[in-house]
């Protein structure tokens, strides 16, 4: 099997620091080994984090009532499963709702509903194959942050753009999706009435709602300051709270300018960011030349 980014990215690191790298379980599993000291990488999971931080952090449910605890900004979210389906309180929430795995990840199975009978309909089919679902409120979002968190201090962020086309005044939105070679759209998320609109000339469309780069969304750093240091002021207190030394910490802005954490990930993968961004390589490298650092300090 080829080396990923990440094990490319290792394979440098312990070359460069005297680390033996042992990959094992079809380079899914890093042994990395110095001065008789052994650590592991699972997949895009580092050792730096503690078991019960990890696990706070992948469950979207428990990451939602410790932020909450301290007061930070939240989305809530709701807990379901087979012995929890009431579904009555998404009646304040006008029946407009986000419903997903709580367990989930690159925004997998997560579906915008607006009314009640697909609320029932869809939390239903979704826990027949995972063990919890959560639903929350859905916002209308300006935009969606990603930081790189570790150890108290925020390293990058970069604004998670929504994939769109841009109109010539001839092609609807379907034709101008496979014209601009748009990836991983899922033409079945968007209404037959948006895809069959016709865009004026250099009319920018917007083709998901979603902010996950696997489905189409494109990376662009934050360099404005101020906008940072807000977000930083936010995702250092949420990963503070939760205790956790080593993920991403995604965070909304409203069109208010409220910002909110969304969701605190405990693995730490950059491939489509390496991918979008010109120096996305040498960028990601420092970020876990740095954990790794910190990853042998314990």
């Amino acid at each position: 099997m080829e080396f990923n980014f990440l094990n490319k990215i290792l394979k440098e690191i312990c070359l460069e620091n005297g680390i033996q790298l042992e990959l094992l379980s079809y380079n899914y599993i890093a042994k990395l080994t110095k001065d008789n000291i052994t650590k592991y990488i699972i997949g895009s999971s580092f050792g730096n984090n503690s078991c019960s931080s990890a696990k706070l952090a992948t469950d979207k449910c428990c990451t939602y009532e410790i932020l909450s605890s301290y007061n930070i900004p939240v989305i809530k979210h709701n807990f379901i499963n087979t012995q929890n389906t009431n579904l009555d309180f998404t009646s304040k929430y006008n029946y407009d709702v986000v419903i997903k795995p709580n367990k989930g990840m690159e925004g997998k199975n997560v579906l915008h509903v607006t009314n009640l009978e697909d609320i029932i309909k869809v939390t239903n089919k979704m826990i027949k194959f995972e063990k919890a679902v959560t639903i929350c409120p859905f916002y209308n979002i300006k935009s969606e942050y990603r930081t790189f968190y570790l150890d108290g201090q925020s390293l990058l962020t970069y604004d998670k753009e929504r994939p769109y086309v841009i109109g010539d005044g001839i092609n609807n939105v379907k034709k101008l999706i496979k014209l601009q070679n748009l990836k991983n759209i899922s033409i079945k998320d968007i209404p037959k009435k948006e895809l069959g609109y016709i865009p004026n000339k250099s009319e920018e469309i917007c083709v998901s709602w979603k902010h996950n780069l696997c489905l189409g969304a494109k990376p662009k750093i934050v360099t404005d300051i101020n906008k940072l240091s807000r977000i930083h002021k936010l995702a250092e207190n949420a990963g503070h709270a939760i205790g956790i030394t080593f993920a991403t910490i995604d965070i909304i802005e409203l069109f208010t300018g409220e910002l909110m954490v969304l969701e605190i990930n405990s693995g730490v993968s950059m491939t489509i960011f390496i991918e979008y961004e010109e120096y996305g390589y040498k960028i990601a490298k420092e970020i876990y030349k740095k954990a790794i650092d910190k990853l042998f300090e314990n």
